[in-house]
């Protein structure tokens, strides 16, 4: 850990540039009141009022330095306030569909405006410069937003409603087997046939999506606008000496109906429903809001031919038009992805989703706290979703900001730990940056915490760095509410900065006294506010989802050592892949070179984030979003472990970290 923070530089009051960012959200955000917008222009317009101006005057009364530091701060406190907002709006009754988005905006409008005027009276001291290196930095940060923004566009926009699942939708085909296989053969099912050629009988056309040959195709259903039944029949013509199986999907509002039979296919039916019974020993799941997708697999044996007939239902009231999917080979699914269509997702992972999606909706209603997850992401996506509507895309877009804010913490870890640092080791946020879009675009989990909380514990390494206690303890908790591990993952930060702090660990720990007791007062804090909420009814469950979150979840049980240890290689194996190979270019040179402070930096974030990994590593199952905290930290420690060891090192090792990073960007799978 560094000393205390340089004195700050020349630079613009605020009142400036910073009051102009402000009036300029306000007035945005006022806009984003205009009828006739499309959602998400609206939360475009909105977001920097709702999640960064409002902090920006306490940030300047703090009197943070410099002016990447203060526009962190600002963006953090201005979180925190919008819990408090969220909360306002529901106990006040003002969080109808048509009352929240206006009173977001004059409720953040009215705190950002108080904050400037009490800044006005007491002139605060100007924000320093914060140097080359952060603006390059900031803008490598910019540039991976937007390369994920771009290359991912089908993803991120996509709404839930494009998302699905269906068993055995991989194992279709001339070919395939008629009925699923079971856990113990499932190995050996077979992985690429043929597709079967139906042919539509009747009015319509197939419209075919993806790669040629894929098999997978759309019709649009009750097109026709005076039409007053509710039913309609489609029939394909099954070829001569067909034995495999086709799906359907039929994509509409809940409620929709499919049934569909075939040679050798019994008649099965689906509905589309928020909540369905898949497997009858599990009961209702989540799946969907108001529109979702519905899927029947038929297995098919017709040796002289036949018909494939499908009857589909809309509900009754209902004028709107339907798609019916057709798949009949097994890149079906993955065409359909990659056609921006259906989006392919694990079976748990449509439930996880509709699970924050209706959170965030009852936080805005009648549900104070969120106990199956730490409580601190909900609010925030309940903002989005009072502004442009409770969906994938909100919080796609909303993703695409928090992405940003995780490579500015980045870069100002880096700045902190190497100020020296080559051009190259301050692109690496920027790598990382596009890196973590992956992790979360390509399995659909970036309306998950994980995002916001890999960047509160950057966040919290920042701090850390540059001597700021106060400031760590703050991440701290705020990593605490997006994840229960928070406050567990920032103390072994603080531990292992504090055993390579060449002034020692009894020096180390005077420096992060004050943090520890604002941490301290700010968990019991917390503690509080939690045994408020279990006598209120508000957090039931609470000790069972920790004790089931954290062992039955994640460790299965599974207390044997060779077992755990043998999780190890397979998760370094990922983390290595995940961060272009930049960990392992870390260790080099944490354990090999001259002795200087970016190097003690490096080992210090290096130990920290090496005790956390060790807890991840042993866990049962590995996502994406595990992983994000370490992929963050890795820029600033492999940035500081390079700095001051020449041109070879200092611009060779990050150098090689971004090719690893491109090629895995580029191959765009995880």
């Amino acid at each position: 850990m560094s000393g205390a923070p340089s004195a700050p530089g020349p630079g613009p009051r605020f009142g400036a540039l910073d009051g102009v960012f402000g009036a300029l959200s306000a007035l945005a955000g006022g806009l984003s009141l205009a009828p006739g917008l499309p959602p998400l222009v609206r939360l475009l317009l909105a977001g920097p009022l709702l999640y960064a101006a409002p902090g920006q005057p306490i940030a300047a009364l703090l009197g943070v330095p410099d002016r990447l530091g203060r526009a962190l701060a600002g963006v953090w406190l201005s979180v925190g306030l919008l819990w408090f907002e969220v909360g306002l709006l529901r106990e006040l009754g003002l969080s109808g569909p048509d009352q929240a988005h206006g009173a977001l905006i004059a409720c953040s409008a009215l705190l950002w405006g108080l904050g400037a005027l009490v800044v006005a009276l007491r002139r605060p001291p100007a924000a320093g410069a914060s140097g080359p290196g952060a603006r390059l930095g900031l803008i490598g940060a910019l540039l991976g937003v937007l390369w994920t923004a771009a290359d991912r566009a089908a993803d991120w926009s996509r709404p839930l409603e494009d998302h699905w699942h269906l068993e055995g939708a991989e194992l279709l085909g001339q070919g395939a087997p008629a009925a699923l296989p079971g856990p113990e053969d499932e190995a050996e099912a077979p992985t690429a046939t043929p597709p079967i050629t139906l042919r539509l009988e009747g009015p319509g056309a197939l419209q075919a999506h993806g790669w040629e040959g894929a098999g997978a195709y759309s019709l649009a259903l009750f097109t026709d606008g005076d039409r007053e039944d509710n039913v309609q029949q489609v029939t394909f013509i099954v070829p001569e000496g067909t034995v495999g199986a086709v799906a359907l999907a039929v994509q509409g509002p809940e409620g929709a109906a499919l049934v569909a039979e075939g040679p050798g296919a019994p008649a099965q039916r689906g509905q589309i429903e928020r909540a369905p019974t898949v497997h009858a020993d599990e009961g209702p799941v989540a799946r969907y809001r108001e529109r979702g997708v519905v899927g029947l697999r038929l297995p098919l044996t017709a040796p002289e031919g036949g018909q494939v007939r499908a009857e589909i239902t809309r509900p009754p009231g209902d004028r709107g038009p339907l798609t019916l999917f057709v798949l009949t080979g097994p890149e079906a699914v993955w065409s359909l992805h990659a056609a921006g269509r259906l989006r392919f997702v694990h079976y748990y992972q449509l439930l996880n989703q509709v699970e924050n999606l209706d959170w965030a909706a009852e936080v805005l209603d009648d549900r104070r706290l969120v106990w199956n997850q730490p409580p601190g992401w909900t609010p925030l996506l309940a903002a989005a979703g009072a502004v442009a509507g409770h969906d994938m895309s909100t919080a796609g877009l909303l993703f695409l900001g928090v992405l940003l804010l995780v490579g500015a913490q980045a870069v100002a870890a880096v700045v902190a730990a190497a100020p020296d640092a080559s051009p190259p080791a301050l692109l690496l946020p920027g790598g990382l940056v596009a890196a973590h879009g992956l992790l979360m675009i390509e399995p659909g989990s970036h309306n998950f915490p994980d995002s916001l909380y890999a960047a509160a514990v950057v966040g919290v390494a920042a701090a850390l760095l540059r001597g700021e206690p106060r400031a760590w303890a703050l991440l701290a908790l705020g990593a605490q509410a997006l994840r229960w591990p928070g406050l567990t993952v920032a103390l072994l930060l603080a531990g292992g900065l504090a055993l390579r702090d060449r002034a020692g660990l009894r020096a180390a720990a005077a420096r992060l006294r004050p943090g520890l007791v604002f941490a301290a007062l700010g968990l019991a804090g917390m503690t509080i506010l939690t045994l408020i909420a279990t006598m209120t009814g508000d957090a039931d469950d609470l000790l069972f989802i920790l004790y089931f979150e954290t062992f039955p979840e994640h460790w299965h049980g599974e207390t044997a050592p060779l077992t755990l240890l043998g999780r190890v290689p397979h998760f370094a194996g990922l983390l290595s892949a995940y961060t272009g190979g930049g960990v392992v270019l870390l260790l080099a040179l944490c354990l090999f070179g001259p002795p200087s402070a970016p190097r003690r930096a490096a080992q210090g974030l290096g130990l920290g984030a090496l005790a956390y990994a060790s807890l991840l590593a042993t866990i049962d199952h590995h996502p994406t979003h595990y992983f994000l905290p370490l992929v963050a930290l890795c820029g600033p420690a492999l940035a500081a472990a390079s700095a001051g060891r020449g041109r070879l090192i200092g611009w060779g090792a990050p150098l090689l970290c971004l090719a690893g990073l491109a090629a895995l960007i580029l191959r765009g799978q995880v």
